[in-house]
């Protein structure tokens, strides 16, 4: 295809732009009988068009029937695939691939594509390289066990738009994803866009992969797992390479827990799905990133969403909105879990979500450690905003009570829904909680290290609530939702109220003068260090 030629007349070649009998080529003449140089240009009509060499329109459009695939569902087309991406390859690599703009877009017609190995679209880092599948169905063979079904390793500037890739094979032999992309080595990775892609079936690890493409735009995609494995996801970006099961046949990846730079991907009106008992989707080392409100997260088990998080590599300003929903037995146990590494405590800064129900059964966080069982160190959620507005199974919590005290979090909680407020498993909570009835806030210490918090209802904002604590046995709390009460609270049976000036300053109740002749109204009871009962004359 890269020199001019005359194709058998039996032969027509497949291409968009070939559509009308004054565009046919056939060998020795056109269809009007014309012979001569002129066999070699593609004749339009009308005014001001301009003859084009076959050649030039050829390179304008390719099809992966070009390179023989048949599209049956039953003779495996993946070499075709292939072939295709390597022409577009071969013909626009450049070495100074920042600067190439791509001008040729590839087409997969409507049919059903057996792939019986893992097809290769690696190694081409330029711009703008658009292919269309719209109306095309790829369905994994027995010979993709293990693999990526579309393998775009170390790509820069793919367009994918369309398609849907299948597997129904049984787990044991399923691929390890439909698409996987991501990084040669370390080198940067980004700039790729999926569009209407659509990716469902059984697959060892997630129906898409991620291992460090940045800057990656996803457009109404549809990620569904069936896969029963609880450790199998819808959609598993990974940062850090951490799971070794992740290989390429045709790119040298870098070793496990080697970071990248991994920001930016976001997420538009998108379904992640997992039907099989697993958590939906599972993300390592990212920055910047964006699940919008047009979002659509279903698990019926685990959580939504898995963070690892390690001491050094963690997640951060990560916004996480969309509907979560469960429509099966008790639902989803959490909304988002985070797995921290080994002995690791870590942190999150700046987790921003925005919940449209949510039908998660345990607690909005939880932590674990990588084995599903209590950690050993703490999670941080700095800069924490949570907006959720109902749908919360009955008895869950904001945070998981079964793993003790391993959250310190600062940042401001909306949460209006019916539910209790359970602050046991905090070592530390300072911010902000916005709720309809504060009441349903339990735990205020749970023995944590510091607690600082203002309640507001944001119907009335007449009633707020503030606590302040140093340790599990004794802090204050002040409340005035119906009329002011200031209290000592805590474990231990007595605790103390100190009033206490400093320096020449003076502790007040009021600053009226009191006459010599004003008769007395009433008492305030106080006890003395020695449990006897002393009254306070109160004079009118």
């Amino acid at each position: 295809m890269t020199s001019t030629t005359f194709i058998d007349k039996t032969t027509l070649i497949e291409a968009p732009w070939l559509n009308d009998v004054d565009a046919l080529v056939y060998q020795g003449q056109l269809d009007d009988g014309t012979t001569g140089a002129s066999i070699s240009r593609y004749l339009p009509s009308g005014t001001g068009a301009v003859a084009t060499t076959v050649q030039s329109k050829l390179r304008e459009s390719v099809s992966v029937k070009d390179f023989g695939a048949v599209g049956d569902g039953v003779t495996d087309d993946s070499a075709a695939f292939s072939a295709m991406w390597a022409y577009i390859k071969s013909t626009y690599e450049n070495p100074v691939a920042n600067l190439v703009n791509v001008s040729v877009s590839a087409v997969v017609p409507p049919g059903q594509y057996l792939i019986n190995t893992s097809i290769n679209w690696t190694g081409l880092v330029t711009w703008n390289i658009h292919i269309e599948m719209r109306g095309a169905v790829l369905t994994a063979g027995s010979g993709c066990s293990g693999k990526a079904m579309i393998d775009a390793t170390g790509v820069r500037g793919l367009h994918l738009e369309g398609g849907y890739i299948e597997s129904t094979l049984a787990a044991a032999s399923a691929p390890l994803c439909g698409i996987l992309i991501g990084p040669a080595g370390t080198a940067t990775c980004g700039n790729n866009n999926f569009r209407d892609v659509q990716i469902e079936g059984v697959f060892t690890l997630a129906p898409f992969v991620n291992i460090g493409s940045e800057t990656t735009c996803y457009y109404n995609c549809y990620f569904a797992q069936t896969n029963t494995n609880t450790s199998a996801y819808a959609y598993v970006g990974d940062g850090l390479n951490h799971r070794a099961a992740v290989v390429s046949l045709y790119t040298t990846l870098r070793a496990n827990d080697v970071a990248v730079s991994f920001t930016s991907n976001t997420f538009y009106s998108c379904h992640f799905r997992n039907y099989g008992g697993g958590s939906a989707a599972w993300v390592a080392q990212t920055s910047n990133w964006t699940v919008d409100k047009g979002c659509y997260i279903l698990a019926f088990d685990r959580s939504s969403f898995e963070f690892y998080q390690t001491v050094t590599w963690r997640n951060y300003d990560f916004a996480l909105s969309g509907l979560f929903e469960t429509t099966q037995g008790a639902g989803l146990k959490n909304l988002i879990t985070f797995i921290l590494a080994g002995t690791d405590s870590s942190a999150i800064v700046n987790l921003r979500i925005d919940m449209a129900g949510g039908h998660y059964s345990d607690a909005m966080f939880n932590v674990t450690n990588e084995a599903g069982g209590t950690p050993t160190g703490t999670m941080a959620l700095n800069q924490l905003d949570v907006r959720t507005f109902g749908g919360v199974v009955s008895g869950s919590k904001l945070f998981n009570v079964a793993n003790g005290k391993k959250f310190s979090v600062d940042g401001v909680i909306r949460y209006r829904t019916s539910s209790q407020l359970n602050l046991y498993d905090c070592k530390r909570f300072v911010g902000q909680i916005e709720t309809g009835d504060g009441s349903l806030i339990s735990g205020t210490v749970g023995g944590g290290d510091v607690f600082s918090y203002s309640l507001i209802d944001p119907a009335t904002f007449g009633g707020q609530v503030l606590a302040i604590a140093k340790g599990p046995d004794a802090y204050l709390g002040v409340q005035t939702f119906s009329y002011p009460i200031l209290r000592g609270e805590g474990t231990a049976t007595d605790i103390d109220l100190a009033l206490q000036g400093k320096g020449a300053g003076n502790v007040r109740f009021g600053t009226r003068t009191a006459s010599a002749d004003a008769p007395i109204t009433g008492y305030i009871e106080i006890k003395d260090l020695s449990g006897t009962v002393r009254k306070l004359a109160v004079i009118g």
